[in-house]
């Protein structure tokens, strides 16, 4: 445009302009305002994201049509936040939406989680993360397909986000830390091996990308059963057999580029396993020391993928103390919506990952 506009033109248009003229998109939204590698470190979403307001904080699950009630992170502009729900009418024409989808919101989405594209974010978890491949990605806006099932009972269950051939996966485990096999390197190493080779049939070769691992509540689940006290619960074991779980999956898959912990969130529910609010404090606290952030302040952070662990931080997400009476959970799993917020904050987030940990 300067090589063939008069200068006395051009800056008359800029003026007219004003200040959106240096702004990104010129002030329009939606719009990509950083990049990847200034989200994970200086700007820290991997971390803030988790934390903002519900549209509805105070709710009974049949009060919310469909699966919907939006969350907006306080740092929701600061770290260019795509919401996937907004495109689950587009991606599940069966799917009642109440969010309007644009060319603009498409474009935005589609850019803004390229680093999920044609990847597979495999969770070794508990039937709280199976609600996403199970109930959430297929009812909101995903494809689910075929369960796999192993020689040593491993099952796998997947669902494809198809505009970006991003699968979730996902996998049970009973337990970090308080089983024989959970504490035993070679155990662990076979059940994901197992769980490669099922990957394999299925055509996922190279294995997941992303691996978030959980797993607590079957820990206190089998405490309460041996008749441990809360006070002397071993949370140590559990965090013990977490790191040894991670080390095998750096070995079965020495080129993922992202493994988060997932934490508990208390429940206030009569008779739930996860009604201890002291209990829960102490088991997310041992989480958090888990946390190996992608460090503030470098413009490249590509060496510190492998070593990087993230906190996919459940229990900032829920409300009214998870009570299945106020709808946010059924006593211990919790309600569609929170499911659906979770998975959309972890696809932005692994989103900035996979650009910067190409390679």
């Amino acid at each position: 445009l300067a090589a063939t506009v008069p200068p006395v033109v051009l800056a008359c248009i800029l003026a007219a302009l004003g200040g959106r003229a240096g702004s990104p998109c010129f002030g329009q939204h939606p719009c990509t305002s950083s990049n990847a590698s200034e989200r994970l470190s200086s700007r820290q979403c991997a971390r803030t994201l988790w934390y903002g307001n519900w549209e509805n904080e105070s709710v009974y699950a049949n009060g919310i049509p469909s699966m919907f009630n939006s969350f907006t992170p306080f740092s929701a502009v600061e770290c260019d936040l795509a919401d996937v729900c907004a495109m689950a009418s587009e991606v599940n024409p069966g799917v009642r939406s109440p969010f309007k989808w644009t060319d603009a919101q498409e474009r935005y989405t589609l850019e803004r989680l390229q680093g999920v594209r044609n990847t597979l974010w495999l969770t070794v978890g508990t039937s709280i993360d199976h609600r996403m491949t199970r109930v959430v990605c297929p009812k909101v806006f995903g494809n689910r397909k075929q369960d796999l099932l192993g020689k040593a009972g491993t099952v796998i269950d997947l669902c494809t986000f198809d505009p970006l051939n991003f699968t979730l996966a996902y996998t049970f485990t009973d337990g970090l830390g308080s089983t024989a096999d959970a504490l035993t390197f070679s155990a662990r190493a076979s059940h994901l091996a197992d769980v490669q080779r099922l990957l394999s049939d299925a055509g996922y070769w190279a294995g997941p990308t992303f691996l978030t691992i959980s797993g607590m509540e079957w820990d206190i689940k089998h405490w309460i059963d041996s008749g441990v006290p809360p006070e002397k619960y071993p949370f140590a074991s559990a965090t013990l057999g977490a790191r040894l779980l991670i080390n095998a999956a750096h070995k079965q898959w020495p080129r993922l580029k992202s493994v988060s912990v997932r934490n508990v969130y208390e429940t206030h529910s009569p008779k739930s396993i996860l009604g201890n609010s002291s209990v829960m404090r102490a088991f997310n606290s041992l989480i958090a020391a888990m946390e190996v952030p992608f460090a503030s302040g470098q413009s490249r952070v590509q060496h510190q993928c492998s070593q990087s662990v993230l906190i996919a931080n459940m229990a900032a997400l829920m409300r009214q103390g998870g009570r299945r009476e106020a709808g946010w959970s059924d006593g211990l799993h919790p309600a569609s919506w929170v499911t659906v917020q979770y998975v959309n904050l972890m696809m932005n987030i692994l989103s900035d990952v996979g650009v910067v940990c190409q390679g």
